[in-house]
């Protein structure tokens, strides 16, 4: 083998070793609609990542967007995630008011990204 097959080889060796120690796999593990049925919240998780602990996500958004909210990325977002221990729970108390519960939870590994969106009051509870 020549010196230039070597390396070629060596390279997608390595990367295919890397691409496998990463898991770009996202699952909708929860979906709650508003009582109004105007909007939603998921939680979504990257399972099988190279982290130590699943990594969670959760978001709002509404249930009938239009082309329009999506083009400008008005239609959803991100609210928080959880890169360490535990797991994240939704559901709505009020129309318009959204709980997120992080059980066994590092506080430490829970960020906050919105604690409102499109006139939904976001809230955050720990739960241990």
């Amino acid at each position: 083998m020549t010196t230039d097959i070597k390396k070629l080889v060596f390279a997608i060796v390595l990367l295919s070793s890397i691409w496998g120690c990463s898991s770009t796999d996202v699952y909708v593990v929860q979906r709650a609609i508003s009582q109004d049925g105007r909007y939603f919240a998921e939680v979504s998780v990257n399972r099988g990542s190279a982290l130590k602990y699943d990594w969670y996500f959760a978001g709002v958004g509404l249930t009938q967007s239009a082309w329009s909210d999506r083009l400008k990325g008005d239609g959803d977002a991100q609210i928080c995630s959880l890169q360490g221990r535990g797991q994240l729970t939704v559901y709505w108390s009020a129309p318009r008011e959204l709980m997120v519960i992080c059980t066994d939870c590092d506080e430490k590994q829970f960020y906050e990204n919105q604690t409102s969106w499109n006139g939904v009051a976001i809230r955050f509870a720990f739960q241990n």
